[in-house]
């Protein structure tokens, strides 16, 4: 796995770090932001030997999202699926992520980061 966290980082320029939180899942610190200027979590994890690798952001992105906004009516819900479904994201139990492949993972994390930051927006449909 380090070995793909060392490709991404030379992908990325060296302009992002690794922060191991449990074991083999590796926060990935980079100028990602959500409008407010919290940085965007993004986890990324081994999920078998066959070379495949979790994008997560472990439910912050929704837990964010609602210090603002509910996700609580049919209308927001048919949003929601809208947007992490264009956007290729699945969800479980609030955690939204990609499951992609080590070679696919540069593209995937910039895929995921675009798509956390579309679903992090939804609080501009609020109506005041």
């Amino acid at each position: 796995m380090n070995e793909y966290l060392e490709i991404l980082k030379t992908q990325f320029n060296d302009r992002i770090r690794f922060e191991e939180k449990r074991s083999g899942i590796y926060q990935l610190i980079a100028p990602f932001y959500h409008e407010d200027g919290d940085m965007l979590d993004i986890f990324i994890e081994k999920v078998d030997d066959n070379g495949k690798v979790k994008i997560s952001d472990h439910g912050m992105t929704i837990m964010h999202l609602s210090y603002e906004y509910d996700i609580d009516t049919p209308n927001k819900k048919r949003i929601f699926q809208k947007i992490i479904g264009e956007n290729q994201l699945a969800e479980r139990e609030g955690r939204l992520y990609i499951e992609t492949s080590c070679e696919s993972l540069y593209p995937s994390v910039l895929q995921f980061a675009q798509g956390v930051g579309k679903v992090s927006n939804m609080r501009l449909f609020k109506r005041e």
